[in-house]
């Protein structure tokens, strides 16, 4: 290696070198600052998670659909007992993606079936707690609930 430099110093090349970074540079112009990124918009107001909201937003989904309009309380309880066969296959299968999706779905069938109905879902479940509410007993592990 060092005879290589030697030969690259003898040839003149290292001359050269020097001449050339001996020399001014031509000026660097800075390349411009990057804008500065824009306000982020405002995030907007969240909506509510509560079941009261989400049911509300699924009977105005059924009404922009004419669901309610349209259809009959038969006709989404035939929908409801198909969605709930679908929520029993992906229980059966241990599917538990389809197993959500099931679950939602039996829950849209039931709310659309009660506005056809013209029932209000929250009483019809607080109905159904209060009859359950003071019930006393429990489940055995072969499924059977032994009152006291």
């Amino acid at each position: 290696m060092l005879q290589w430099i030697n030969k690259l110093t003898s040839s003149g090349i290292k001359v050269r070198c020097a001449e050339l970074f001996s020399q001014a540079a031509p000026p660097v112009t800075p390349a411009p600052a990057p804008a500065p990124a824009p306000a982020p918009a405002p995030a907007p107001e969240p909506e509510e998670d509560t079941l009261d909201a989400l049911v509300k937003r699924v009977i105005a989904w059924g009404v922009e659909r004419r669901i309610t309009l349209n259809s009959t309380p038969e006709a989404q309880l035939l929908k409801c007992m198909s969605e709930l066969g679908e929520l029993a296959d992906a229980t059966l299968k241990d599917d538990m993606p389809a197993v959500v999706d099931g679950v939602g779905d039996v829950m849209v069938t039931l709310v659309m079936y009660s506005e056809t109905q013209g029932l209000d879902l929250a009483a019809c479940l607080e109905h159904a707690y209060d009859q359950i509410k003071d019930r006393k007993g429990h489940l055995t592990p072969a499924g059977v609930f032994v009152k006291e």
